[in-house]
């Protein structure tokens, strides 16, 4: 191997474990709150939503406020489990592997927990770098179609800081407002729900008449924006 390319190598495995290291923060327990929105041609963002992402270890929360729902998902010997809650009614329906229309890779499971997948990420070229810990940034861009793509992902907790796709019509935006580390607050947000009523998804034919179950047992969660991400080739 070129002595050049060796120690180029070598540097950059050093430079990303000692960036690890100096993050205190855990990337596999932790929490996430993004507003997304269209921005006007005056950078003001409009149409704004609240999304929260919680880690825990395999499980993972994603909670949509405007909408009152929350997806707990969990990943048990790579097969995925999802229980649905719909805040509103204090109720949730769980769906087991057979459920859900769709295999659990790498990739997928990546998109659950952080956004965008490694693979997604790999397809953009990077642009730029800067910080160092928790703070340190790596600016991607990409071109899908008609689409521009530009991220700015924190590679410590694995977190997409910002996620702007721009066309000739309008540019949306995800925008991270707030990372929490702290322990109790991420076990609260995971227990926050533990009291809801919840009905198997196999059982729901066997409840029909239930106006509440007839409403929400064929919530959308087979197409590709289940997960609350951004559509399109950005995810």
């Amino acid at each position: 191997m070129n002595a050049h390319i060796f120690i180029s190598i070598f540097l950059a495995l050093a430079t990303s474990s000692a960036t690890a290291a100096e993050c205190a923060i855990n990337p596999a327990r932790l929490g996430a709150v993004y507003v997304t929105g269209v921005l006007d041609t005056g950078e003001k963002l409009s149409e704004t939503r609240q999304l929260e992402l919680w880690r825990d270890g395999p499980r993972v929360l994603r909670v949509d406020q405007e909408n009152n729902v929350a997806e707990l998902w969990a990943n048990a010997a790579n097969k995925l489990y999802l229980t649905r809650y719909f805040d509103g009614h204090e109720r949730g329906i769980e769906y087991h592997p057979g459920d859900i229309d769709s295999e659990l890779d790498q990739a997928h499971w990546q998109q659950i927990r952080q956004i965008l997948p490694d693979s997604k990420l790999a397809a953009m070229q990077l642009i730029s770098e800067s910080g160092s810990g928790c703070d340190e940034v790596q600016t991607y861009e990409a071109n899908f179609e008609d689409t521009k793509v530009r991220v700015k992902w924190l590679p410590a907790t694995n977190l997409v800081k910002e996620l702007r796709r721009s066309n000739t019509s309008q540019t949306t935006l995800w925008s991270l407002r707030e990372v929490i580390s702290d322990g109790p607050e991420i076990a609260a947000a995971f227990a926050a729900r533990n009291d809801y009523q919840l009905i198997d998804y196999a059982d729901i034919g066997d409840n029909e008449s239930d106006p509440f179950l007839h409403e929400m047992a064929h919530f959308d969660f087979t197409g590709q924006n289940r997960h609350g991400s951004p559509g399109g080739h950005a995810h």
